[in-house]
């Protein structure tokens, strides 16, 4: 009786060191978080990926593109060698800092999504963080067109906004307040 009793018993402290691994997990330990900068990037200019609080204890890092969920890697930092490491179809168009940020060079409409780091700390542990930007095309700087009519008792001024661009809205302001579209 006692036997099964003491088997029966064995379960819970494989349950403890469970909780406390889950606990103690690797991104909560570590407080690493990335940052887009900026968030929304125009096509044709750089985003910086800025890596916060990487600790110095971090044995291997390696960035990340998610590609239909698959990890797409781009960049490795190895402390033993203390070297940077690119996959060759990212040569050239980006660059990792031995902070651990990852620039990358004219941003094309095919770059946003999610990216991320996969880091290995000497004590064997590991964190994944992930950080995210979006792409837009940049707006061609509309011109304004001026009709003034004057007659006797009003003077009135008709404002269009001219632009090359398609798919844009356009809002007018008058002192401070949003003014309603007129067609």
């Amino acid at each position: 009786m006692d036997q099964i009793r003491a088997r029966e018993a064995t379960p819970l402290p494989q349950l403890i060191v469970s909780l406390l691994t889950y606990w103690t997990s690797p991104t909560a330990a570590h407080g690493i978080t990335l940052e887009a900068v900026p968030p929304n990037v125009a096509v044709g200019n750089d985003v910086l990926l800025h890596a916060h609080n990487v600790p110095i204890d971090v044995y291997t890092l390696s960035w990340y593109k998610i590609i239909d969920r698959v990890k797409i890697n781009m960049a490795y930092y190895k402390k033993h060698w203390h070297s940077i490491y690119y996959e060759h179809r990212y040569a050239g168009m980006i660059e990792m800092f031995f902070n651990k940020s990852l620039l990358i060079k004219n941003v094309s409409k095919d770059d946003p999504g999610d990216y991320g780091i996969a880091v290995a700390f000497s004590d064997q542990s590991t964190d994944l963080v992930n950080v995210k930007f979006h792409v837009y095309y940049p707006v061609t700087t509309p011109s304004i067109q001026v009709n003034k009519t004057i007659d006797k008792t009003l003077t009135s001024v008709f404002l269009k906004c001219l632009s090359i661009d398609i798919n844009i809205s356009i809002h007018w302001f008058f002192k401070g307040q949003k003014s309603e579209d007129h067609k």
